[in-house]
């Protein structure tokens, strides 16, 4: 009995540290999520600068017609569970007229999660103009660019001062 209590006492500390160390740590976050507020990043197609340094939107005449600009997306901060949409709308700077209105919706939209980034990305996300408007109607307009990440929730939008650039397809 006495070797018992002895061999006990002696164990207890060492038990009591392996139950506490046996604790399972937190579980590692899951690439490309996010609990904070999403941010949305807007640049031309193939070009690493975002929207609030180049400023200039390229549009095009694809084959199939109209007026079009491409733009590469990235989302920080979200789970792609979480995105219900996302949204872009160009309008003229001086009268708001709308050029441009399309949304996306989170499960239509080809998001890559990059592991090298931690971000929700697409590429050369397509941007279709108003059919009233040619492609020298809209080239060298001020323009309003906005973006928006919505969840079920909420809506994070993002805004970006532009210039319609008139490029070969």
């Amino acid at each position: 009995m006495i070797t018992a209590r002895m061999l006990i006492h002696q164990l207890g500390p060492s038990l009591g540290a392996l139950a506490l160390g046996g604790c399972p740590a937190d579980p590692p976050a899951e690439p490309c999520s996010g609990s904070g507020v999403p941010v949305l990043t807007l640049s031309n197609r193939r070009a690493p600068i975002d929207l609030a340094t180049g400023r200039e939107v390229e549009v095009f005449p694809p084959p199939q017609g109209g007026v079009f600009a491409e733009l590469d997306v990235t989302i920080d901060d979200i789970g792609i569970t979480e995105l219900e949409y996302v949204r872009v709308e160009i309008e003229d700077a001086n009268t708001g007229e709308p050029y441009a209105t399309v949304r996306y919706f989170g499960d239509s939209i080809p998001l890559i999660c990059s592991q090298q980034t931690d971000l929700l990305e697409v590429a050369n996300l397509p941007v279709g103009f108003s059919l009233a408007y040619t492609l020298d109607d809209l080239d060298g307009r001020a323009v309003v660019v906005t973006g928006s990440v919505d969840t079920e929730t909420e809506e994070f939008p993002v805004q970006y001062e532009a210039t319609l650039v008139r490029t070969e397809y």
